[in-house]
């Protein structure tokens, strides 16, 4: 198997010749760092908490702009100094929680406005406190779930309804409670899984799973989706890219560090990864972060324990895949203008015989579709960012990639 994952590895990266590179690491002074929160809003990324070098845990908030590769520190989180504690964007703004301080395990819920550049606590989970869990968000609502506390790992799993700020407990997952999972979502799904079972054992003899499960926001159903490939994974980092999933680095089936900083893509079509290009460095890393800005992806921080212990303050980023590359064109579908834009997108069909038309943004979330005709899309209330644009018909479909500046 792994032989297999090589060469698919191997083929990858000569088809598309892509690299890590070294970007600007945090403001000198920063404490390096595990288990950072981190996200991305347009441009930026944003960057807090964690547990420091020192073994404080930390409140302080950095942003980082994509144009200039320059950090600025923003005042300090103003919830309690955590670590262990997660963070996602959606719709413009992030929400961040959970985790552990000095004397709690903690359930609140933090949303952050980057337009007034205020934070605004949310009305706290009404399940468990937890450090470790799930968090993600999608279709209009941020899910949480699984983690751990004093009292053991978990599998419950809620959702926060962003439009009602309110909550809702949902079916746990079906399978053995686990702390530290990955997880993304893609478009309307959620994926969870692998994570520390805390010395249960799995199917395989193993208390780092490899079980990967979907949740569907329509449904309210869990689905067992095919094993993880490589050995069992816990406390790394994952995102989504357009209608991809990632997981990076993290540590392997005897919660050591790898050997190297392995990168997988998963395909939700196919239920199938494939090994990416290893981030730099002579080991993997425990409890990094990451965040994407349109077509690059961010890694830093975290943990190597490979001879000799290093806390990380770096940030490396690598150009990810355009996973909406045109399949089965002869020709193209269309043409239109202008690019950038801000009010609308002037469509030029080669025929009127489509199917569909949909724009999805850099994360793969459909913000718009249509199956009818139409040479004129208002885009005018789009958020400024890369978003793609799809044409279906018969069997062929074109994807061409257009900007939103305001």
């Amino acid at each position: 198997m792994k032989i297999l994952i090589l060469l698919f590895a191997i083929t990858f990266s000569s088809l598309f010749s892509q690299n890590w590179k070294e970007s600007t690491p945090l403001p000198a002074g920063t404490e390096s760092r595990n288990h950072p929160i981190t996200f991305s809003i347009d441009k930026y990324g944003y960057y807090l908490t964690g547990y420091g070098i020192t073994e404080n845990l930390l409140k302080d908030f950095y942003r980082f702009d994509s144009e200039t590769e320059e950090w600025e520190q923003l005042p300090d989180f103003p919830g309690v100094e955590r670590g262990f504690a997660y963070g996602v964007s959606y719709d413009g703004k992030g929400y961040v929680g959970f985790g552990v301080n000095k004397v709690e395990f903690l359930k609140d819920l933090w949303e952050y406005d980057p337009e007034t550049e205020e934070w605004t606590q949310l009305e706290s989970c009404p399940c468990v406190e937890r450090r470790h869990p799930a968090l993600v968000a999608a279709n209009g609502r941020v899910f949480v779930g699984l983690g751990n506390n004093q009292f053991g790992n978990l599998n419950d799993w809620w959702e926060y309804n962003i439009e009602t700020k309110t909550w809702r407990e949902l079916p746990n997952l079906p399978s053995f409670k686990r702390h530290h999972p990955y997880y993304f979502e893609i478009g309307n799904d959620v994926y969870v899984g692998l994570g520390d079972g805390s010395g249960v054992l799995d199917e395989h003899g193993k208390y780092i799973y490899k079980s990967w499960f979907k949740w569907d926001t329509e449904t309210d159903e869990w689905t067992r989706m095919k094993d993880f490939p490589g050995e069992g994974r816990v406390a790394g980092t994952q995102f989504s890219h357009q209608n991809k999933g990632y997981v990076l680095s993290g540590q392997g089936d005897d919660h050591f560090n790898l050997e190297e900083g392995e990168f997988f893509q998963y395909d939700p079509v196919e239920d199938s990864w494939l090994m990416l290009e290893s981030h730099p460095g002579n080991s993997s890393r425990w409890a990094p972060g990451s965040f994407v800005i349109a077509d690059t992806v961010y890694f830093t921080s975290g943990r190597s324990l490979f001879s000799p212990v290093v806390e990380h303050a770096d940030l490396w980023k690598f150009t990810l895949p355009n996973n909406f590359a045109s399949v089965g064109v002869d020709e193209s579908l269309f043409s239109f203008y202008p690019n950038p834009t801000k009010d609308f997108i002037n469509l030029n069909l080669v025929n009127r015989n489509i199917s569909k038309i949909e724009i999805s943004n850099v994360k793969g979330d459909v913000v718009y579709t249509t199956n009818t005709f139409t040479n004129r899309i208002d885009i005018s209330n789009y958020s400024e960012g890369a978003y793609f644009i799809s044409i279906y018909s018969d069997n062929k479909s074109d994807t061409k990639k257009f900007i939103v500046k305001r």
